[in-house]
């Protein structure tokens, strides 16, 4: 397979697993969780990691075709009505930030709404910095798109 980046996604794999790639981060020993406690590796952990087989690699760099390919009107009001929880927190603010600002809300605007929408709809809500983090992450794409000529 060609080198193809892997995006970070959230239960594109199969629900519940998220995957981390090209500029994703995860937490590794000695990270420390939210309870206190220090991340630690199993004593059962191998040397090395073993290499991502194809079939795993075509379905997380794959772009979605067909009807799921993007999301519908119902899916965006059920997740202004329903939420999200952990694990899914990140990649939902970085969907619906890239939504307005594609349509070219301000991002002010945008950070003020995801901020609100963190608050009233993440279940825990994250923090405040961590949502300032991720709309400006995708407002600096959406100006990088728009500088490559893709301006819709």
């Amino acid at each position: 397979m060609p080198d193809v980046p892997v995006r970070n996604s959230a239960s594109k794999i199969a629900p519940g697993v998220d995957t981390r790639g090209d500029g994703g981060y995860v937490l590794t020993p000695p990270s420390v969780h939210p309870s206190g406690r220090r991340y630690r590796w199993s004593v059962d952990s191998a040397s090395a990691f073993a290499a991502a087989p194809t079939w795993l690699l075509d379905k997380v760099t794959t772009p979605a075709t067909g009807a799921n390919s993007a999301a519908t009107l119902s899916d965006w009001r059920a997740l202004v009505r329903d939420g999200v929880g952990e694990g899914a927190r990140d990649c939902t603010i970085a969907k619906l930030a890239g939504y307005l600002l594609r349509r070219r809300i301000d991002p002010i605007v945008v950070l003020g709404l995801m901020q609100a929408w963190n608050a009233a709809s993440c279940a825990p809500p994250l923090p405040a910095a961590d949502v300032d983090r991720i709309v400006d992450s995708i407002a600096g794409r959406e100006l990088a798109r728009r500088a490559r000529g893709h301006d819709e």
